[in-house]
């Protein structure tokens, strides 16, 4: 899988400053930037830019962090369209789980050898999503569930 690109690392630093500068929200750069990690390289196999990772979450920030309740925006991250795109290995069929393993982890697990394609629902479906970021964030005691 290629190295993040330059423009990549430009973005990261720009969601990054985005959740940094709001107090209360700091926790959400930590699970937006593992979040990414976890996604990167997906671009490769878009025909959108609009829909790459680290762009389309840039723009839900800025919408969530001018709502009047944050956090809860914050939950829309959930319907990204990278979730709605499926990996699986040429070998044993696998499915790669975006939320468990990386998709360079999964692609080099698997000798590169993968197909890619977009099924338009999300997979893990949203509520997962949304409870693994919940999850994440509760980790530092920002936001509990019972906000949400």
């Amino acid at each position: 899988m290629p190295a993040m690109t330059e423009e990549r690392q430009i973005e990261l630093k720009n969601v990054l400053q985005l959740l940094l500068e709001r107090p209360g929200l700091e926790s959400w750069a930590r699970v937006c930037m593992s979040l990414l990690s976890l996604t990167e390289g997906i671009e490769r196999f878009m025909d959108d830019e609009d829909e790459f990772p680290h762009r389309e979450l840039k723009q839900r920030l800025r919408r969530a962090l001018s709502a009047d309740d944050p956090p809860a925006a914050l939950l829309d991250i959930a319907s990204l369209q990278v979730f709605e795109y499926r990996v699986m290995s040429e070998d044993d069929r696998t499915l790669w789980h975006p939320l468990e393993e990386s998709l360079q982890q999964f692609a080099e697990r698997h000798a590169e050898k993968i197909r890619v394609w977009r099924a338009f629902s999300a997979y893990p479906n949203r509520e997962v999503i949304e409870s693994w970021l919940i999850a994440r964030v509760s980790d530092t005691g920002v936001l509990e569930m019972s906000e949400c």
